[in-house]
């Protein structure tokens, strides 16, 4: 049986990232807050988005005159959850 020893050696070549040569400078991380905001907002109008697009057309449903009383209470079930749901992805995403 034999049993293979690993050395560790030091890496020599890869940067310390506490080094004072790797942090950001002010402008750097105004850019980086600036874009990860950028994509917080689009990610939360993406979302907010699709359940607008849903709430509009259960509305629409739930307003037709052919629409039975039945159909119309499962119409608010679904339209308060996607209000719960807008709801938390404001929170999320804000």
């Amino acid at each position: 049986m034999s049993v293979a020893i690993q050395t560790s050696k030091p890496a020599c070549h890869k940067a310390c990232p506490d080094m004072p040569f790797h942090s950001l400078n002010a402008e750097q991380k105004a850019k980086g807050l600036a874009a990860l905001q950028k994509v917080r907002s689009d990610l939360k109008e993406s979302q907010l988005k699709r359940l607008r697009e849903q709430h509009k057309a259960l509305t629409a449903e739930a307003n037709h005159e052919d629409t039975s009383q039945q159909r119309k209470m499962r119409i608010e079930f679904e339209l308060a959850r996607i209000n719960t749901q807008a709801k938390r992805v404001n929170q999320r995403w804000s």
